[in-house]
């Protein structure tokens, strides 16, 4: 009988131990997915591959995307804001992405490699309307007495606020002009209209445009940040992606 308990407590001191080995052992935790929501300027829908990729890059990590103009930005309803353009007052926390270049194009017909600020100028106030009004063709006797049709960016779009800034001393587009807000029109447009002359972002030109040189301007002017704005200092996997899109 002596033994039989024995046994019984020896049996019981197994089961405490195998009891407390268990209750030690780390329970294996669930993986989290992280999901950040990024709002993107119309102006920049061509870095969205490159920060899909980065996101792919990181584990266990997603973006949910609005692309939508710069005065429907809201960091209230967003992670991360990526916008072209300075830093204003009101961004928290602001990371400098890269940057862009605003240019200026023509058709491809237009047999002109580069004309002054001044005559830019007068382009777009309206002065000159007709090619062959330009002191840089008249210089060559080329024959080009072809109006001359202007493309422009909508009113409030930020690549039209920020050539004017560049390129006009912000003076208002006071000529004739055509408006256009996508590069695919802008691609259909050029193909129709051979005499046209505009400016956009260097990195959306389409094949069809030639980029014009502008004498007497400095170009590091146009220059451009493409800024990533978010509400609070950045951790993480947000620093992982703003590090990989830097790259």
């Amino acid at each position: 009988m002596k033994r039989y308990a024995h046994f019984l407590i020896f049996l019981l001191a197994i089961c405490l131990l195998a009891a407390c080995s268990n209750a030690s052992e780390p329970t294996p935790t669930e993986t989290t997915f992280e999901i950040i929501h990024l709002q993107i300027s119309t102006a920049l829908q061509q870095w969205l591959p490159k920060i899909a990729a980065c996101a792919e890059d990181i584990q266990n990590f997603g973006i949910t995307t609005n692309v939508l103009p710069d005065a429907d930005l809201d960091l209230s309803q967003a992670d991360l804001i990526v916008r072209l353009g300075d830093r204003v007052e009101s961004d928290p926390y602001v990371v400098v992405l890269g940057t862009e270049e605003i240019v200026i194009f023509t058709s491809e017909g237009i047999d002109l490699d580069a004309i002054s600020l001044e005559s830019l100028q007068a382009i777009f106030d309206g002065s000159i309307t007709n090619w062959n009004d330009l002191p840089e063709f008249s210089k060559r006797d080329i024959e080009g007495n072809q109006a001359i049709t202007v493309l422009t960016y909508p009113e409030g779009d930020i690549v039209r606020h920020l050539f004017s800034k560049s390129y006009l001393n912000e003076k208002p587009l006071t000529g004739g002009v055509e408006e256009f807000s996508t590069i695919d029109f802008l691609t259909d447009y050029i193909n129709e209209n051979p005499n046209i002359i505009g400016y956009g972002l260097e990195s959306q030109l389409p094949q069809n445009a030639s980029q014009l040189e502008i004498t007497g301007f400095d170009q590091a002017s146009a220059v451009q940040y493409v800024l990533a704005v978010t509400p609070q200092e950045p951790q993480g996997t947000l620093v992982q992606l703003l590090l990989c899109i830097q790259e």
